[in-house]
């Protein structure tokens, strides 16, 4: 299971004003407690497999006044019939449960806190529609609608842990195999006048694989229509991470645990076919893939037959079906690069590594100004800065990363990334794989400053890059290279954009290590959306490898597969 683990840093905002920080105002600065939490894992956007769970919450919230009066609104719910699987490998009969989340709206037009949240459940209907009825007084509101599975006559959670919306978890011991998990989750934003009927499309977050053996007759032979299918077991597990938390308010995947696996039972289809195993995923985006280890057993728990599966595509609302002669057929199948974006990953450090904090403050107007800049170190458990502030509106921009270097954080605005900076025109420079000590985090929030507390999740705002060879390389101490073209230099954490991009630029990594399919890993901030994106070339020994267009995300991983020994 991927280890989470949060940083949590209580920034005390107390009297006493940085000199940096000179102000015209009358009022008098009060202080207050910033917690902020900085979550270590990754997210994974594999070029072959699969990407953090991000999530910022703020302790200052907008009010509400009390409604004198409501008014009825009916809501039909209707699931989409174009992504309704017709197939059902479960045995059990369920109720289909629907979860209402109803937030107001926030001074600054954004979604506010919950006001409402109404749980209800239904037997399922054929025609794939359901009536709530909500009372509600006039106003703005934003509508997010999670439906899934549960037992018979209850609204316990039974495959998802739904205490919020924000951040649905898969629930453990993993259940796979199982078409009652298939959930529809549908947001809108509505404005409340009277007495209204609204309709709502919910849509699956998820997409489904399943794995169809058509060699059932060869591997059995005259025994095929008698043979009891479920005494052959079937053990599927997933190699790389696997997105297990889900946020219904943004429709995306916000975590991802490593080590999942479950197992299960053929089942006989017809023409000389079984169904082998399936399962519903998370998807990232439209499209996703992930990587299967699939290996049958029979009955006295010998491997019949075992298959690694670089990249099983994965869309919302969509079948993938793999099909072959997994009983009777040897042979590997595989995709060696698959250039989609997608998946979870997870990084883990040290508790005990001290992290740098930086925190700065600017004005909310046209051309904000920084009126505070501060810096502290911590661990990965809690850290704390005292600090001074006069009411009003401000930015507040957070860094943290591990104080190696790697970093310019003199200003916010413009965080330089000194590896690739310093090395510009020197042609080729060392550097070494599995660099942890790059990792950093950073956050944004418009606050509205009273005093009191408020709290923050930092996030990740670069992509890692994970390159390997297919298969775990055979020969040590072949030389790497890895050329970047185009890759951004500075960050601005207050705007999210970068700039400033090495046109080319090499680095020698460390030389190949038998048994191991690793060529290098590296963290490269993400070129701003019309910018030039980076290319990517890549030599082990006498092959190389080049890419035009390295896809990248913030806070995910790509990863990059492919053949670099014959």
């Amino acid at each position: 299971m991927k280890k989470i683990v949060f940083l949590l840093l209580a920034l005390t905002l107390l009297a006493g004003c940085n000199k940096e920080t000179e102000s015209t105002s009358d009022l008098a600065p009060v202080g207050g407690v910033i917690s902020l939490r900085t979550q270590s894992e990754l997210k994974d956007n594999s070029m072959t497999g699969v990407t953090q769970k991000l999530s910022v919450t703020s302790g200052i919230t907008s009010e509400f006044p009390t409604p004198t009066s409501t008014s009825n609104v009916s809501l039909n719910l209707k699931l989409d019939p174009s992504m309704q699987f017709d197939t059902q490998t479960s045995s059990t009969t369920c109720d289909v449960r629907f979860i209402i989340e109803i937030s107001g709206q926030d001074e600054n037009g954004d979604r506010g806190r919950l006001l409402e949240k109404k749980v209800q459940s239904y037997k399922p209907a054929s025609n794939g529609q359901y009536p709530i009825n909500l009372e509600l007084a006039d106003g703005k509101y934003y509508i997010t609608v999670w439906m899934d599975y549960v037992d018979e006559n209850s609204v316990e959670d039974k495959y998802y842990e739904t205490n919020s919306l924000s951040s649905i978890s898969v629930n453990t011991p993993y259940v796979g195999n199982d078409d009652f998990k298939e959930v529809y989750v549908a947001q809108q934003v509505i404005e409340v006048s009277g007495a209204a009927t609204l309709d709502m499309t919910l849509k699956q977050p998820m997409g489904k694989f399943e794995f169809i053996t058509t060699d059932i007759e060869k591997f059995l032979g005259e025994q095929a229509d008698d043979f009891d299918l479920s005494t052959l077991k079937v053990h599927v597990a997933y190699s790389d991470f696997l997105p297990t938390e889900f946020n219904a308010y943004t429709n995306k995947p916000s975590d991802a645990s490593a080590g999942i696996s479950f197992n299960c039972s053929m089942t006989r289809l017809a023409n000389g076919k079984a169904r082998l195993a399936s399962d519903y995923v998370f998807v990232t985006g439209s499209e996703s893939s992930v990587q299967v280890v699939l290996s049958i057993y029979n009955n006295e728990g010998e491997l019949l037959n075992s298959k690694h599966f670089d990249a099983v595509p994965i869309q919302q609302g969509q079948l993938t079906t793999i099909s072959g002669a997994f009983l009777t057929h040897n042979s590997d199948f595989g995709i060696a690069i698959n250039p989609n974006l997608d998946g979870e990953f997870n990084i883990q450090i040290p508790d005990d590594e001290l992290l740098v904090y930086t925190f700065e403050a600017w004005t909310c107007d046209a051309n904000p100004r920084r009126v505070m800049h501060k810096t502290t170190t911590g661990t990965l458990s809690a850290a704390a800065i005292e600090i001074t502030l006069v009411p009003g509106d401000y930015y507040f921009l957070f860094w943290a990363d591990y104080g190696k270097g790697e970093y310019t954080t003199e200003d916010l605005r413009q965080v330089l990334d000194n590896r690739h900076n310093s090395n510009i025109g020197q042609g080729n420079s060392s550097m070494p794989v599995f660099e942890s000590v790059r990792d950093a985090f950073a956050a944004v929030e418009r606050v509205t400053w009273k005093g009191g507390e408020s709290a923050v999740t930092l996030r990740r705002p670069m992509a890692k890059l994970n390159i390997k060879n297919t298969e775990p390389f055979t020969t040590a101490d072949k030389a790497v290279s890895v050329t970047y073209r185009n890759v951004p230099t500075r960050y601005d954490v207050l705007t999210g954009l970068t700039s400033e991009p090495v046109q080319e630029i090499t680095y020698s990594f460390p030389a190949t290590a038998a048994g191991s399919a690793m060529v290098g890993e590296d963290f490269l901030f993400v070129p701003t959306q019309d910018a030039t994106p980076v290319g990517l070339v890549i030599t082990v020994g006498g092959v190389t490898r080049e890419l035009g267009v390295l896809p990248l995300q913030s806070n995910y991983r790509t990863v990059v597969t492919a053949r670099f020994e014959d």
